[in-house]
Order: C-alpha cells, then structure tokens, then sequence
C-alpha cells in the first residue's frame, strides 16, 4: 500500500488491517511475493489553509497473461508458453474532495466502497470459490 501526502504511520497500519480483514472475510488473500498481486495507492493533497482538500484513492490488481495468439499456438501446439506479461485486470480509481479535518473519514469510506466494488467483481468473476 502506498500512501502519499500524510505521514501518519498508525492510521496507514489501520487501513492496512481493514483492507486485509476484508478481503480475510471472504477467503481472498494475496500473497507479497507471488501474483496476483494488488497495488493500492492512496495520494492525499491536504490543504489546511483552502477549505477543500483532495484525494484518490486507486486499486489496481496485476497477473500474468498471455496474447492471444500464443495462447492458441500453444494450444494447437500441446506446449506451455513462457512468453507470459504482466497486465492489470482490476482497477478501481475514487477520486474525492472534502474538508481538511474528513480526510481521514471520507478516505476510508472511499476505500471501504473500492474493496466492496473489487469483492463483487471477484464473486461474479468466480461464483464457485475455485480460486
């Protein structure tokens, strides 16, 4: 998780334990060293002095994959490819402006309806619970 514009350690931990606790309560891990593997930026532009500060919250999720023509060739081949990419198969961007003193609230409410969104998206992606 990258947080950008407010160094507040213990808040960044507390997203982190909501955002794992989550995804715990439906069987769905990721794994630091192994893919999938999601990515979650958080940028935070908090303006003390202007009544309005911004943020954007993005969840972005990556895996191997292959084109479609060496898929098919390696079908029609029986073999393997190796010629595997790297391609983002979720995103989900929230992009939100509030006071200065909701940042923190309206940030995690932002990534509480991403995480919902990313759920729903895996449970009609995989209704049977095979992954």
């Amino acid at each position: 998780m990258n947080i950008k514009g407010i160094d507040d350690g213990v808040w960044e931990k507390r997203l982190l334990s909501f955002i794992e606790l989550r995804f715990l309560e439906h069987g769905i891990e990721f794994v630091d060293d192994q893919m999938p593997k999601m990515v979650i930026d958080v940028n935070i532009l908090d303006s003390r002095i202007e009544k309005t500060s911004s943020f954007l919250v993005m969840f972005s999720v990556y895996n191997y994959s292959i084109s479609e023509e060496d898929y098919y060739r390696s079908m029609a081949d029986t073999l393997i490819t190796k010629k595997l990419m790297t391609s983002k198969v979720f995103s989900q961007e929230v992009v939100g402006q509030t006071s200065s003193n909701m940042i923190h609230r309206d940030v995690e409410k932002s990534i509480n309806k991403t995480v919902s969104v990313y759920i729903d998206q895996w449970y009609r992606d995989n209704p049977l619970r095979q992954f």
